[in-house]
């Protein structure tokens, strides 16, 4: 056997050997509400419990998050009175200050929802990032 024949069949052992990983981004379903479980298609559960998955907690009840509305309009906008409103030939509405606020999530993953899930290193932890939403 020549010495380049040689050179590719152990050049090609070692690509044998270097497997794709079977951890790639991908879906997971929620299996149980309560403690929170998912499941990927591999069989591979992602819990708490079993200490392998960091949530966004954008996904999870109970979050909260700040908001600012600004006005539309200035501080006073005048509009004339439409048709049935002849008594008032112009009204005005007046707005105050930007609301703001904190919006809290009150709903949480359900069984059945899928949620797009992240590999760290090896798939021993997952980032579960959003819920999937199909058209």
């Amino acid at each position: 056997m020549a010495e380049e024949d040689k050179l590719t069949q152990f050049a090609s052992l070692f690509k044998d050997r270097d497997n794709p990983s079977p951890f790639q981004p991908g879906t997971a379903f929620v299996v149980k509400e309560s403690p929170l479980v998912l499941k990927m298609e591999n069989n591979v559960f992602l819990s708490a419990e079993y200490n392998n998955v960091v949530w966004s907690k954008s996904i999870l009840a109970g979050y909260k998050r700040d908001f600012l509305i600004s006005p539309i309009y200035g501080d006073t906008e005048t509009a004339a009175g439409g048709s049935g409103y002849a008594q008032y030939e112009s009204h005005a509405h007046a707005y105050k200050a930007p609301m703001t606020g904190t919006i809290m999530w009150t709903d949480s993953p359900k069984v059945g929802d899928e949620y797009i899930v992240i590999p760290i290193a090896n798939g021993n932890m997952w980032y579960v990032i959003e819920k999937v939403v199909r058209p």
